[in-house]
This record gives C-alpha cells, sequence and structure tokens, in this order.
C-alpha cells in the first residue's frame, strides 16, 4: 500500500485526512477536517524520505515559522505545522482555497481561444507583486513563481501559495545532484544558471505570467527543459508588440522591464513593479483598486 492509500481516512494529530488531491516532488496534498477548529484546511504531508534528511527538516521549520508571520489577503494562510506520528513525516497545515488556480483558468481560456481581458490580468498581476513586496521584505524568495502556484478565491482574488516551498526543497540531499529547481517555463536566467537568487528572480517570473495572460502563450518554448531554459538564458521573447498591438506603451514597458535578462535592468522590488502596473491599468483605462501595503 502507498502512503497516500494509507493517510486517507486517518487522523494526523488534529487533522482528519477527507481525500487525497494530488502529489508533487516533495508532498502529498491532503484536503482535511481540522477537528479542534471545525474549518477545512490544505495538509502538505512530506514525502517519506524527506523525514530521515535533518537538513531538510532544520529548513522546513525555518521556512514554515517564517511563512505563518506572513499576512496579507494575496497569500495562503499557513495555520501549523507538525510530524505524523509513526512515520516521522512533516507537514504544512494551510488555508484551504475553494476555488481552482490561474493554470486551470488559462487551460479554459486555451480552449474557448479567449485570453483575459486587460485590465484584469494586470491587477491580478499587481496583487501579486504586493503579495511578494511582503514576503520579499520578509526574506523569502519564491523561486517556484507559475500559474498553479497561484489560486483563485471564487471572489475572484489570487492568492500566492508554496512560499518557501522551493527553497526547503533545494536544501534538501534528494535535489542536490545539479537539477535547477523551479519551473522552466517561468525560470529566470539566473535560476536557469544555477546562479544565486533574489527577489528579482521572482519579478522576472512574475513577468512571464504576466506576458502568458496577455499574448496566450508563454514567452518560450522548446522540445526540452533544457532547450527552454537556454532561451531564457540566451535569446530575446517574441516582441508582445507583434501579438498585441493594442496594449499602451505602459504595459508593452512593464513586461519587458520584468523580463530583462541582467536582474540590474528589472524593476528592482516587487513594489516598484506594483506601481508601474497600476499606472499602467490607468493607461489601458481602468481603475486601481486600493491594494494593501
Amino acid at each position: 500500500m502507498t502512503q497516500t492509500v494509507k493517510l486517507t481516512g486517518q487522523v494526523v494529530n488534529q487533522y482528519r485526512i477527507v481525500q487525497h488531491i494530488a502529489r508533487g516532488g516533495m508532498a502529498d496534498v491532503y484536503l482535511a477536517d481540522d477537528t479542534s477548529l471545525g474549518r477545512q484546511v490544505i495538509l502538505k504531508v512530506m514525502l517519506p524520505l524527506l523525514a530521515q534528511d535533518e537538513q531538510f527538516l532544520t529548513r522546513f521549520r525555518r521556512e514554515a515559522r517564517a511563512t505563518a508571520q506572513l499576512n496579507h489577503p494575496n497569500i495562503v494562510q499557513v495555520y501549523s505545522t507538525g510530524t505524523v506520528p509513526n512515520t516521522g513525516q512533516p507537514y504544512l497545515a494551510m488555508q484551504y482555497i475553494r476555488g481552482g488556480s490561474l493554470q486551470q483558468t488559462l487551460v479554459t481560456l486555451l480552449q474557448q481561444d479567449q485570453i483575459l481581458q486587460t485590465t484584469t490580468a494586470l491587477n491580478l498581476i499587481r496583487q501579486m507583486a504586493g503579495a511578494l513586496d511582503v514576503a520579499h521584505r520578509a526574506g523569502i524568495v519564491h523561486r517556484d513563481l507559475k500559474p498553479s502556484n497561484i489560486l483563485l478565491h471564487p471572489n475572484g482574488t489570487p492568492i500566492l501559495t508554496d512560499l518557501g516551498i522551493a527553497s526547503v526543497s533545494a536544501a534538501s540531499r534528494l535535489t542536490r545532484t545539479g537539477d535547477v529547481m523551479g519551473t522552466p517555463h517561468y525560470m529566470s536566467p539566473e535560476q536557469a544558471s544555477g546562479r544565486p537568487l533574489d527577489g528579482r528572480s521572482d519579478i522576472y517570473s512574475l513577468g512571464v505570467i504576466l506576458y502568458e495572460l496577455l499574448a496566450g502563450s508563454v514567452p518560450f518554448h522548446g522540445d526540452s527543459p533544457l532547450a527552454v531554459l537556454h532561451q531564457h538564458v540566451y535569446e530575446v521573447p517574441p516582441p508582445l508588440r507583434g501579438i498585441r498591438p493594442d496594449l499602451t506603451p505602459l504595459t508593452l514597458q512593464v513586461v519587458e522591464r520584468c523580463l530583462a535578462k541582467d536582474p540590474a535592468q528589472r524593476f528592482q522590488t516587487a513594489a516598484e513593479l506594483s506601481d508601474a502596473i497600476g499606472q499602467a491599468i490607468q493607461a489601458e483605462g481602468g481603475l486601481v483598486p486600493y491594494q494593501m501595503p
């Protein structure tokens, strides 16, 4: 029997496992009932082998504490961390968002040959920039920004998840074999090259997502992950102006600056990016909603 089957239906401390949702490279994801507080949560249970990696466990606990301190409406809440009895697997209990992900929305739009309305896309990315600003000021770099890590509340609010997860994974002995952590289509040039990262890497990844929302496709494609990474490092994205000539110069400049190969040429902070997107929204004829600082 797999660990997935074993945990479904069991009670892990105060959490009754209701349903297995997915398995990723690091964790099994479950829907669970919090029997103490009477709410549903997402339980991310790290894979069994990780429980044997002391460096991973130390980093996991540190990142979990740091992420739990973040308070922002566009960041998923981390409620608690703990250990599965008998197996020693660490877990995170997190806010359950009933909507789907941005990735699911993009798939639906692609099937319908549609894209998001421009100001809707800009507002979504502006909210994500606000969330990243809070994380970056707390010393947390996401490292794996992609549409599947942006959840959409039923009211349309985008919520960033998996903060700190990629950072923890990078510390694991399971990933210290020359592998590059992240998702190739959204990876910054410095991450693709295995160079040190800071918040500007997340700004690049957010720029890729904005490009995708506006163009209907990511800027780089390839026959293999390595081919895509090579393009991020060495090639210029297809000009968005040629795909969307209706966009204002301010919107085009935001995307172009996010996707600069040199981090020094990008927006230097997520707050700076948020301000620029606000100006682009106004140039596109939209209203700029108040955003929590």
